[in-house]
């Protein structure tokens, strides 16, 4: 996959909770493309809760309710291919 999807990816996960701005995330500060590629190796190595294959073969993790940006739990899914 191509780095510029692995972002596209890592973003969308940012923005379906409430805190949303990348700053705030691991590490703190920082907002260039380097970062959204570690959050999105995050996603894919269970930093974020355990990350696994869905019926359809893409990869889904969940965002708790008191995490995500609706106050309800979210599953968030992302093609690998």
């Amino acid at each position: 996959m191509k780095n510029s999807k692995k972002i596209e990816i890592a973003k969308d996960y940012i923005a379906s909770h409430k805190e949303s701005d990348v700053t705030d995330w691991q590490p703190v500060g920082s907002d260039d493309e380097a970062k959204f590629l570690i959050i999105y190796e995050n996603m894919m190595n269970d930093v974020y809760g355990e990350a696994r294959k869905n019926d359809f073969g893409d990869m889904e993790l969940e965002i708790g309710s008191y995490e995500s940006n609706n106050g309800n739990p979210v599953i968030f899914e992302w093609k690998i291919a």
